[in-house]
């Protein structure tokens, strides 16, 4: 049995700790859970933990990420149109800051 979702935990968690300041961090997803997961790690590192958008962000300055795109990037219609696959592609992109990892540094 794969365990899919969590090795994308896993992955952006050791991906946020090893970037260095002004490093990219692009997670594609396939699938709304995956994306769920991509969106919600990046909101967590930026400190923008307000889910709600009625609730105001209170801005945190001591965040790892900033979120580049605050929308997912999709496909465009002609890249659907030579590849059928990529439909469904949800591309999500952070910068790292100088702000230590929000999941502790590496050993």
């Amino acid at each position: 049995m794969n365990d899919e979702i969590s090795e994308l935990e896993k992955g952006l968690i050791a991906a946020e700790k090893i970037l260095k300041p002004d490093g990219i961090l692009a997670a594609v997803s396939f699938h709304s859970i995956e994306d769920r997961i991509v969106k919600k790690f990046f909101l967590k590192c930026a400190k923008k933990e307000s889910y709600s958008r009625h609730r105001p962000e209170y801005p945190n300055k001591n965040h790892s990420l900033e979120i580049i795109s605050k929308k997912p990037i999709l496909p465009s219609q002609a890249e659907i149109k030579a590849n059928n696959r990529s439909r469904s592609a949800k591309l999500r992109i952070a910068k790292r800051t100088n702000f230590p990892s929000y999941f502790g540094e590496t050993a």
